[in-house]
């Protein structure tokens, strides 16, 4: 009887239990981190990716914007010029991009490969513009020769798995 007193009351190896626990645990919260720290870095990757092919998309907005103010400043060029700026009844257009069909037009691959030139801006990815005359504004009153014509303009980007495809619309002073 005194034996099994004596061997219960040993606390011998106490300590290397215990600290195997406490390895086990700080283990599990340092995997813990790393996971957690791992999926955080994905997400702002996405993130980044994501405003960085939004951004393209509004520069190649605003390249095409700019170009059509400049040719139509122009008068020895025309904004028929552009091959990708298309009237509103355009037939190449062949009814697409009205308000019932937008939102699946710009989604739709074929679309933009036949309507659409490549953006001549220098940025990795695929840069896409299209434009579309509405024609000129109704209440205009700037004068006879010069006449605010409202334009559509689409840009899109595609990069790796991020796609971004956005319009503004805009009127802008043509002087005949």
């Amino acid at each position: 009887m005194k034996k099994i007193l004596k061997m219960t009351n040993n606390e011998q190896g106490f300590v290397l239990v215990a600290s195997l626990m406490m390895l086990m645990v700080l283990m599990i919260i340092g995997i813990a981190a790393t996971n957690t720290t791992t999926l955080e870095l994905q997400i702002s990757g996405n993130d980044r990716l994501a405003k960085q092919v939004f951004y393209r998309a509004e520069g190649v907005i605003a390249e095409t914007l700019w170009d059509i103010r400049n040719t139509a400043d122009d008068p020895s060029l025309g904004l028929n010029s552009l091959p990708w700026l298309h009237s509103d009844s355009a037939a190449a257009l062949a009814g697409r991009l009205a308000p019932a069909t937008e939102s699946a037009d710009v989604h739709d691959d074929a679309f933009w490969a036949a309507n659409a030139a490549v953006s001549a801006l220098p940025a990795p990815g695929l840069l896409q513009r299209i434009a579309v005359d509405r024609g000129a504004a109704d209440d205009y009153g700037l004068g006879e020769e010069t006449v605010p014509y409202r334009f559509d303009v689409y840009g899109r980007n595609q990069q790796n798995n991020a796609f971004t495809a956005i319009k503004a619309s805009c009127q802008i002073p043509i002087t005949w």
